[in-house]
């Protein structure tokens, strides 16, 4: 059973222990983005450890683009981030300096007012600094700087413009049965935004074949079409990629997320990373999680929302074509008959159809 579907069967610990030793860690680029978002310290933490690795590591060539067409806007989002903490902080303190003040107690005495509000600055104070130092990246960004030498002379080969216009072609079609990744994405999306996840794949899979080494992906990507999940809950991998890369380049593969990774490398590798580091990172995807899983409700309410008008719409020109049936004044009696009705059905007004004369 195991051979037949490799997908659905976590890999036991001597099999894990087998791929990590051997294995290409390949990045996806949401892992190198995230980098920004967290603090200096836990930055340092991961670089450091994914140095040690540094001879293993890869990225493909359109996830090593995708870091850095995205970059830029992961820094004005963590400036927009700031701005909205410091105005919140600006409402609530004089918000409570109001209510001190209004409330007239005696035993609340000017000074401990302006400990409060000294609290209040102080932090506003701290977040600005941060702020400031945080925008500084847009003119010199040295984690930047660090990134490239990490990842230099480790990105995939480009594909050339036929290459890619045969690849979206097979993107579309898999597309269309469902078979990830990347069939979840928005079909607004130019082609290479909407088939990005799957050139992505297509590049591990070409990896995978010329080196005939196993591939753990770390991939900080959250869509059913990468991760096989149950009640929110990611299981591993999708079990179609374990057994296509099975299939066509013969080696394993598996995924982590930048913090079960971090926790797993204790374990495989012997590496020492801080505690600290691994909290922050798992606060952060949680954060990160309740705000993809708040999108993605709205994103079904649209949906819901087109389709109802769509169908609206559709039945709109199908009683158009029916009314043609009709003159003005029939049309006019049947209303007069049915008003003191609670509500008129279309059966109502289009009962026993008569042509136009």
């Amino acid at each position: 059973m195991k051979d037949t579907f490799p997908g659905y069967y976590k890999p036991t610990e001597i099999e894990l222990k087998r791929l990590w030793e051997n294995c290409v860690f390949a990045l996806d680029a949401k892992v190198l983005l995230n980098l920004y978002r967290y603090s200096a310290e836990t930055n340092s933490e991961i670089i450091q450890n994914l140095q040690k690795i540094s001879n293993r590591l890869w990225i493909p060539y359109n996830a090593a683009l995708e870091y850095h067409q995205g970059r830029l806007d992961v820094i004005e989002s963590q400036e927009d981030s700031y701005l909205g903490l410091l105005n919140f902080l600006d409402n609530t303190k004089s918000e409570l300096k109001q209510r001190l003040l209004s409330d007239n107690n005696s035993y609340l005495s000017d000074q401990l007012i302006d400990k409060v509000v000294k609290i209040f600055n102080d932090i506003q104070n701290k977040l600005m600094s941060k702020k400031d130092d945080y925008l500084s990246l847009f003119e010199n960004d040295e984690l930047k700087g660090t990134v490239s030498n990490l990842m230099d002379r480790k990105v995939g080969p480009q594909y050339s413009d036929d290459e890619l216009s045969k690849i979206y072609d097979n993107a579309a079609d898999r597309f269309s049965k469902k078979i990830p990744p990347g069939y979840l994405s928005d079909d607004s999306e130019l082609d290479r935004e909407k088939f990005n996840k799957f050139v992505i794949w297509k590049q591990i899979l070409d990896k995978a074949k010329t080196t005939y080494k196993p591939i753990i992906f770390l991939n900080d990507e959250k869509t059913d079409d990468w991760w096989l999940k149950f009640k929110d809950r990611i299981l591993g991998p999708r079990p179609e990629l374990i057994r296509e890369i099975k299939n066509k380049a013969n080696v394993p593969f598996y995924m982590y997320r930048i913090d079960p990774f971090m926790e797993n490398s204790q374990k495989y590798l012997e590496l020492s990373i801080k505690q600290e580091a691994i909290d922050e990172v798992q606060k952060f995807r949680k954060r990160d999680d309740e705000a993809i899983s708040d999108k993605t409700q709205l994103a079904k309410q649209l949906r819901f929302q087109r389709e109802a008008v769509l169908n609206l719409s559709q039945e709109l020109d199908d009683l158009a074509n029916q009314t043609e049936l009709f003159n003005l004044k029939e049309i006019s009696n049947a209303l007069k008959q049915y008003k003191g009705k609670q509500k008129i059905t279309k059966a109502d007004i289009l009962k026993e159809p008569k042509e136009n004369t």
